[in-house]
């Protein structure tokens, strides 16, 4: 990395946390810095689309699903799931321009995903060593924070803040698995801390934990944290609001037990996820506003300093060359609608 701060894309592509599959009774409104998106159900289908109607511009996601079309709050203008308006109410065809542009999706472990690029193909990161399937998950939670998601993806990967923040030592120097299409780094933590949660962490689970970070490109982080006795999973969803702030989605798994501990299983993953969620609150609070120079760095900074200059190298502004869709093209950028299109 050169002394100069890294330049990161408002947002990157990649794939981005929508809702639990089972909360789409209806349309989901997702916003990723100045562009939104909308994603509903119809039937077992699910779909993601433009959040804004290629008419007027209004928010699709306040609008309703009428049979296997999402209709626009403001004019009845309907669109399909690939993001074909099916008709208006005039009864005038649609222009060709009234398409909306429509987006590749993952479920996982019945949670939705979305790529913000139209033509992806690949399919979204897991946990290398499990299915989705094969785990259960808590309801996930999220927060705001005022760091740009390039520096909130660098948290796990931060090994010296562990001790002041969390009360983990570091048990041996990290280790960089990988940096070719995949950043993925390996660390040992000593739970030191004399918190209650500490204690409970210590009996239940173990007294070190083997934490491994994933980042297979964009704002979407896998987190392993391997004790004797328990693994848990959690995945980090960054959603970019602006150049200085962040929505923060996450998700915590973990494998179901067999016979009839599984009956526990619910509530198990509720407190691992109560207990993440009270780890993380010290980064919130002390990561606001933070900056990174690799001029101020030290060697202690090594993997963090090799993370960021992966990730300027692998991340791609997300609709860099794509115009936004429809009417918000022509009220943002100058472009003439078709008269055809302004007069319906």
């Amino acid at each position: 990395m050169s002394d100069r701060p890294p330049h990161f894309p408002l947002v990157p592509h990649g794939w981005y946390y929508v809702a639990p599959v089972e909360k789409m009774r209806r349309p989901v409104e997702l916003r990723l810095g100045d562009r939104e998106y909308v994603a509903f159900a119809t039937g077992r289908q699910v779909h993601v689309l433009d959040g804004r109607c290629s008419h007027f511009g209004a928010h699709l996601a306040r609008g309703n699903v009428v049979g296997d079309c999402l209709e626009c709050p403001l004019h009845g203008w309907r669109f399909r799931g690939d993001g074909t308006c099916e008709q208006t109410p005039s009864g005038e065809d649609p222009p060709a321009a009234a398409a909306v542009r429509s987006y590749p999706i993952a479920m996982l472990g019945g949670h939705l995903f979305f790529h913000t690029d139209s033509g992806h193909r690949a399919p979204a990161p897991f946990f290398a060593d499990v299915a989705p399937d094969d785990l259960i998950s808590a309801p996930p939670f999220s927060f705001d924070v005022a760091m740009p998601w390039w520096m909130v993806s660098t948290n796990g990967f931060d090994t010296q803040h562990f001790l002041t923040a969390h009360d983990r030592r570091l048990a041996g120097p990290p280790e960089v698995l990988r940096d070719d299409a995949v950043f993925e780094a390996r660390a040992a933590f000593d739970v030191v801390g004399g918190e209650w949660r500490d204690r409970v962490t210590r009996l239940v689970s173990g007294p070190r934990t083997e934490m491994t970070v994933r980042n297979a490109g964009g704002a979407l982080i896998l987190v392993t944290s391997r004790f004797r006795r328990t693994v848990t999973y959690g995945l980090v969803s960054i959603h970019p609001r602006s150049r200085t702030q962040s929505h923060v989605r996450t998700i915590v798994w973990k494998r179901p037990r067999a016979g009839p501990a599984r009956a526990f299983d619910a509530v198990d993953v509720l407190l691992r996820a109560s207990f993440i969620r009270a780890f993380i609150q010290p980064d919130i609070v002390a990561g606001e506003g933070i900056q990174f120079d690799p001029r101020r760095t030290i060697a202690a900074d090594a993997v963090v300093t090799r993370y960021l200059a992966w990730l300027a190298e692998h991340s791609v502004a997300a609709h860099a060359d794509e115009p936004l869709s429809g009417a918000r093209r022509g009220a943002h950028l100058g472009d003439a609608l078709p008269e055809s299109a302004g007069n319906h």
